[in-house]
């Protein structure tokens, strides 16, 4: 039936109209569609950024927690070994000479060599105090470690020989007090 009216002019203005209107409700149409997946668009973009963030902090918190978790098992064996390196620079190790348990024992079987530990002190002053603590078990702070030159124990016939400063168990030839250098 309109094909029968487009012929008029007045159909065809209705017809223009018709067709203004529906491009008008169309073009709306699209912009809505295209606003809100522009939006949508925004909104998964934005989750994303956030999402990478919160993974690029949550991957350097997981490291810097390794990273101390690391530090904290490593201390205590470093700080183990520092304490037994001092532990041997403090000690000194003696014997009991043969003669001595020689009288000591009550069977003539050969004994065992016996040790026991003194503590002597890390610096200049620390040797000038005589405490007197001596240890007849291994100290623990020695830990798996042991002093590495056992020394014998002065007696009555070696109490005021001066050992050798190089090789510390020679008698030493000559004591020089300071002239030539010799420790």
């Amino acid at each position: 039936m309109l094909d029968k009216w487009l012929p008029l002019e007045w159909a065809s203005q209705i017809s223009q109209a018709l067709n203004n209107r529906a491009d008008r409700r169309i073009n709306t149409a699209t912009a809505i569609i295209q606003g809100s997946f522009r939006a949508s668009l925004a909104r998964s973009c934005a989750q994303k950024n956030q999402r990478a963030q919160y993974h690029a902090l949550h991957v350097r918190a997981t490291q810097i927690a390794a990273a101390a978790i690391q530090r904290r098992i490593a201390r205590g064996p470093i700080a183990r070994a520092a304490t037994s390196k001092l532990a041997r620079q403090a000690y000194r190790k003696y014997f009991v000479d043969y003669d001595e348990l020689m009288q000591c024992a009550r069977s003539r079987s050969t004994p065992r060599q016996i040790y026991y530990w003194a503590f002597i002190g890390l610096g200049k002053h620390m040797n000038e105090i005589k405490n007197g603590r001596v240890a007849w078990a291994k100290p623990r702070l020695l830990g798996e470690h042991d002093v590495k030159q056992a020394s014998q124990r002065p007696n009555n016939c070696t109490k005021f020989v001066v050992h050798c400063a190089f090789c510390g168990t020679a008698a030493a030839e000559r004591v020089c007090l300071g002239t030539c250098g010799d420790p």
